[in-house]
């Protein structure tokens, strides 16, 4: 919290009466452990105490799922995420990822339903996906001669999500068959039907893979649901698919708003 401190004082923003005010009161901040800070239990950070949260443990809450990203190319210079849970475990997800073999960049945000596992699924699952439907058949097929796996055509930033093997050989299954489905349509598809296809197409294996496999996993992404927003940016040019009731805000910074 010093090391906070110092840093805001650095930026010009500390005046001597916040400092005055942060070290009068600083001892009786009832101390959080990070688990505190992501599950966000009033009732264990107030106990013993009659301060309400303190603004630097509400600064620690607010921020404790933040992610700022630069890049030094591409279609986007930079970007910030941020997650604040409303329930525990959180049900909620994003992802954003570079794609590889072209020039855009994919990201989503996912509103589970019923359970984290759809969510959590999704998010990791559409992108390599969209990715994948983004290249051309004849280099894809390269790509699948050398058996290049679902997450090959991405590069995931701030992914700290792994399949476990039991459900991890059934995705690649399924990535497999649509690849090879890929194979097959115009090269020249729009980005609009790449998108819807893809989502469609996950849809779909989701449901099969819960009945042809006898796994609680496959079944508890099947039983859950999620909401989703996945954007894909290429230089001017976006394309948004909404999934459900999820939407995305687009606005714009210029001299006039900041």
């Amino acid at each position: 919290m010093a090391t906070f401190v110092r840093k805001l004082r650095d930026f010009g923003a500390v005046d001597r009466h916040f400092l005055s005010h942060w070290r009068k009161y600083r001892s009786e901040i009832p101390k959080l452990s990070p688990h505190d800070v992501l599950t966000f239990p009033r009732s264990r950070a107030t106990e013993g105490s009659s301060w309400p949260l303190h603004f630097f443990q509400v600064n620690l809450i607010l921020r404790a799922n933040e992610f700022t990203k630069d890049f030094s190319g591409g279609p986007v210079r930079y970007f910030d995420s941020n997650q604040l849970a409303s329930n525990s475990p959180m049900e909620d997800a994003r992802t954003e990822a570079s794609c590889l073999y072209t020039s855009g960049f994919l990201v989503g945000v996912f509103d589970g339903h019923g359970g984290s596992a759809c969510a959590q699924v999704s998010s990791k699952r559409i992108l390599r996906y969209i990715a994948a439907s983004l290249i051309s058949p004849a280099e894809l097929q390269k790509h699948l001669a050398s058996e290049a796996k679902s997450y090959s055509f991405l590069q995931c930033h701030n992914d700290k999500l792994e399949f476990v093997p039991e459900i991890r050989d059934i995705y690649e299954d399924s990535f497999s068959r649509f690849a090879k489905d890929l194979l097959a349509r115009q090269s020249n598809t729009s980005l609009e039907h790449v998108m819807e296809q893809a989502v469609m197409r996950l849809d779909g294996d989701m449901s099969r893979e819960a009945m042809q496999h006898t796994s609680v996993r496959t079944l508890a992404v099947a039983m859950s649901g999620a909401v989703a927003c996945v954007a894909h940016v290429d230089g001017c040019h976006l394309h948004v698919a909404g999934i459900g009731d999820c939407g995305a805000v687009l606005g714009s910074v210029n001299d006039s708003t900041g």
